[in-house]
């Protein structure tokens, strides 16, 4: 049990029937850095405060993969550096929080690389995010075959009406 903070740094989450890492009470200060979330039925990384105040998150140098989804970010405020999120069905899913993320990948996640939903104000900065599987448009052809295939998300970002978007020198 946490009581007010933890900084987790270098750990392996990996093969768990739920969550690697669950986060489920506001409040909450969370530093994980170097650290490898992946094989985890549910997701990588769950944080969901609730009704209560928001849990603050930072991540630096980790890597999210093989899992369903490699992050469920609920009612947090999020500092996302330096990272990978590859391989999951979905890469991102975030509600009603607030996220920063500079200078990370995002690849071969199967369904949506970033899902952005309602309430979330999310900023993104340096980041190469992969276009999807196929463009759909007859003359892009040549386009699809020199982009490389790892970086190939199913839908690069994934934003609902009622959030906010932020992009700034990402590919």
């Amino acid at each position: 049990h946490i009581k007010a903070s933890c900084k987790l740094n270098g750990i392996e989450a990996y093969y768990s029937a739920g969550y690697g890492i669950a986060i489920a009470e506001g409040s909450l200060s969370i530093s994980l850095k170097n650290c490898m979330l992946h094989d985890n039925i549910r997701a990588g990384l769950y944080s969901n405060a609730e009704s209560g105040p928001s849990t603050k998150i930072s991540i630096d140098m980790c890597k999210f993969f093989s899992n369903l989804k490699g992050l469920i970010l609920n009612t947090s405020i999020v500092s996302f550096l330096n990272s990978s999120v590859f391989e999951n069905e979905y890469g991102i899913c975030t509600h009603s929080s607030e996220i920063k993320i500079t200078a990370c990948d995002f690849y071969s996640n199967h369904e949506i690389a970033l899902l952005v939903q309602p309430g979330t104000n999310c900023s993104l900065e340096s980041c190469a995010i992969g276009g999807p599987k196929s463009i759909g448009a007859n003359d892009v052809d040549e386009l699809e075959l020199n982009f490389p295939s790892k970086w190939h998300n199913g839908v690069g970002i994934t934003a609902s009406s009622s959030s906010k978007l932020a992009a700034n020198e990402c590919f």
